[in-house]
Parts: C-alpha cells; structure tokens; sequence
C-alpha cells in the first residue's frame, strides 16, 4: 500500500473497496521498476536514518503524552526541545533522501551508451 495525496485522498474504511476497484495507475508510471524494500537502506543511505528516527519520535512522543497525562506537565514541557531536535534531524534526512531519490531517478533518465 502507499499513503499520500498522491494516490487518493484519506478516506473513510468502507470506501476503500470501492476505491481500490476503480483506482488506476497513473500513466507516468508505467515501466517505472518499484524498489524492493529490502534494498532501501543500501540504495537510500538516508532511508536507514529515518527509520531510526521515526521511532525515536514515536518514543519520546509517547513519553512526553504519558506525562502530560499523569498531570506532570513541567515533565512533559521538559523533552518539547529533544522532540523539536529529532524533528529537524528528520527534516534535514527527509531532504537528503529526496537528493538520494532524484539522483536515482535522473541516473535512470540519462540515455544509456552501448
């Protein structure tokens, strides 16, 4: 499955089935060759980082709402700077793996010399 605007927009569960059944791919994606997951981290350096990352967020997210909730609010104040750092180190791995990728899709574009 895929996410984004891209595809389609969010959509309750139960249109889903209707969707899938008429969505077709777009045409400029035709004989485009799909990564294997498996080699995103060798084929995207910064793929690898993000995924880290991801679930770093994701934990220390879950800490800071954990607090909040308990009441221990200066507590959960307290890690809003760590999350905004791990957010811009997304960020700027984002931007990397957008680099990697366009390096990739203009490697596949350049005209091939027998």
């Amino acid at each position: 499955m895929a996410q984004g605007y891209v595809i389609a927009h969010p959509m309750q569960a139960e249109e889903l089935p209707a969707w899938s059944a008429r969505w077709r791919p777009s045409p400029q994606w035709a004989g485009v060759t799909p990564f294997d997951p498996a080699d995103r981290p060798r084929q995207f350096p910064a793929f690898q980082r993000i995924d880290g990352l991801h679930q770093r967020i994701h934990e220390l997210a879950t800490g800071i709402l954990t607090r909040n909730a308990q009441g221990r609010k200066h507590a959960a104040r307290s890690h809003a700077r760590a999350l905004r750092t791990l957010r811009n180190e997304l960020f700027r791995d984002l931007a990397c793996l957008m680099r990697e990728i366009q390096t990739v899709k203009m490697h596949l574009r350049a005209p091939r010399h027998s």
